[in-house]
């Protein structure tokens, strides 16, 4: 059975995540509610492409059962 993890980028350089930590949506934008449970923290590095940290996440949901995908686009705002 193959892995399933995500990168979480651009991270600060002082943000204090370690391996075990949950990460959960915050609430800002109004998009998604804040606390909803997206995964678990495995691993934390400096990023090469940039001065922060990068982090790789083990997703909560278990994409291997996922049979159909709703997606959900904002309308686009003329100015």
């Amino acid at each position: 059975m193959g892995s399933w993890e995500c990168e979480l980028l651009y991270l600060s350089p002082q943000a204090q995540v370690r391996n075990g930590d949950e990460l959960l949506t915050a609430g800002i934008g109004g998009v998604f509610p804040a606390g909803i449970r997206v995964g678990t923290i495995t691993s934390v590095a400096a990023d090469p492409n940039t001065s922060g940290k990068k982090a790789t996440v083990e997703p909560a949901a278990r994409l291997q059962n996922v049979e159909e995908v709703l997606l959900l686009r904002a309308p686009r705002v003329e100015e």
